[in-house]
């Protein structure tokens, strides 16, 4: 398990410097192609560096991508941020380029798993069954939307995107 102070410069530069190697070799091999390795070479440290920040690679993703799927998850709570939510709709069209590898097999199905979990805690109507299926088809719509839009499949403005991950998140 990680174990660095979340207040520590140096461990945050170090978490910058990986997920910064991560995205780059996400844009340039496929997911399954990358090991932590290739992570800790491309940001020049240690292997046990990496382990001090993250369990492995699907770790190291699902953290690099947490504080963004918090904003979308967000859109199924009864009053959601919409400045949060605007933000993250302009951060996946600014990065259209890893966003329609992100939105890609098989980083996609990691993805939704992790919204997936985002939402079911927020989500206390339900019993567990039920919950869980929602969230699980509210992140599926949420995330075939922002996947069509930022592969140009849609064409439609910010606030048109914005207002239906809310929509999605309703159903």
């Amino acid at each position: 398990m990680p174990s660095v102070t979340p207040n520590d410069r140096r461990a945050a530069r170090t978490r910058r410097s990986l997920v910064g190697a991560f995205v780059e070799l996400v844009l340039d091999r496929r997911y399954d192609e990358i090991s932590v390795q290739d992570v800790v070479v491309r940001a020049d440290v240690g292997r046990s560096t990496f382990y001090e920040h993250f369990r492995g690679k699907d770790d190291l993703l699902e953290q690099s991508m947490h504080w963004l799927l918090v904003m979308i998850a967000e859109a199924a709570e009864p009053q959601p941020d919409l400045d949060r939510l605007t933000a993250a709709v302009d951060h996946f069209w600014q990065n259209r380029r890893l966003a329609r590898v992100i939105f890609s097999p098989p980083i996609a199905a990691r993805v939704r798993r992790s919204l997936t979990r985002l939402i079911v805690d927020r989500l206390d109507q339900e019993n567990g069954e039920l919950r869980n299926a929602r969230a699980l088809q509210i992140a599926a719509a949420q995330l075939a939307l922002l996947e069509a839009w930022t592969h140009g499949d849609l064409t439609a403005p910010p606030e048109l995107i914005v207002a239906q991950l809310q929509a999605a998140a309703r159903l």
